[in-house]
């Protein structure tokens, strides 16, 4: 079950089962494939990021600038976790 309790042992960042990051087709660069597997999950990363989600593409921006913007994932983690990763790494 997820809710805003969910604490988030991020695999894009360690631990035993650890996940690479993920480039799509279109170019749009990931810290994981999970937040793409769906059309849900890519509108809500669209809704997170706004007009800063074409800065997540290879073809607009250079890797250590999307690495940065990808903070703006790991920083729901503490009070109000991204649907994606409370799914695919919460534990409660």
């Amino acid at each position: 079950m997820c809710n805003s309790r969910t604490k988030i042992l991020a695999k894009c960042i360690a631990g035993e089962h650890l996940v690479q990051p993920f480039i799509e087709l279109d170019g749009t660069f990931l810290p994981c494939c999970w937040l793409s597997t769906d059309a849900k999950r890519v509108q809500a990363l669209k809704d997170l990021y706004g007009r800063d989600y074409k800065k997540l593409n290879v073809k607009e921006n250079d890797v250590d600038s999307i690495i940065e913007l990808w903070n703006r994932i790991s920083n729901t983690w503490e009070h109000d976790p991204f649907k994606t990763c409370q799914v695919m790494c919460g534990k409660e």
